[in-house]
């Protein structure tokens, strides 16, 4: 389970929970209980059903559930916020296909081989990355929501937390994408572990 992010409405603080992989969300129902008694309204959310979501943030830590969530938004037409963080460094982007940008696919059309990138438990990650990260992808996904300044889609912006340094690159969507190309070859989900190797 992840605790993806909070929430401020007009009737106060929301926690969303988000389940995935092989768990259901009524597993988290005690948890539920005790964050909705500090005073917490609280959704769980099962992330493969993103049709109740009007956008979609994806902190996620492994490749199958990125390949997951960035296939399930563009099938539910709605635009994900993305971000990752290794080491020093950290990524964020806009995939909104809603608008013919890219996916996540036009960027990375493929998963590592299993082992080639460590996780954040073998090579660390700065203590502050995250919330820099986080941040960002708060920020982003305001701009959508609200539909204000101009969201990251089509750009991937780099963060180096070494050098306190940007680079905004330019995202094509490509026309040969399996998922949001001219000429799609995948219609619905599959098995992500086995897509990356590892099933």
């Amino acid at each position: 389970m992840r605790l993806h992010y909070e929430i401020l409405g007009e009737q106060g603080p929301w926690l969303a929970l988000v389940s995935g992989g092989r768990r259901s969300g009524a597993e988290f129902l005690p948890l539920a209980r005790r964050i909705a008694a500090l005073g917490f309204r609280v959704v769980l959310h099962d992330r493969r059903n993103t049709g109740a979501s009007d956008v979609i943030i994806d902190g996620t830590d492994n490749f199958p559930a990125r390949y997951l969530n960035n296939d399930a938004a563009f099938f539910a037409q709605r635009p994900i916020v993305y971000g990752s963080v290794f080491k020093f460094e950290g990524q964020v982007s806009v995939f909104d296909s809603t608008r013919g940008g890219p996916c996540y696919r036009c960027l990375f059309p493929k998963p590592p081989p299993p082992g080639a990138v460590p996780s954040c438990a073998e090579a660390g990650v700065f203590g502050v990355l995250p919330a820099v990260v986080g941040s960002l992808m708060a920020a982003e996904a305001l701009k959508v929501l609200l539909g204000i300044g101009k969201p990251l889609a089509g750009h991937l912006l780099l963060y180096d937390a070494l050098e306190a340094g940007f680079r905004k690159l330019t995202v094509r969507r490509n026309p040969r994408c399996p998922v949001c190309g001219d000429e799609p070859t995948q219609r619905e989900l599959v098995d992500y572990e086995a897509f990356c190797g590892l099933g």
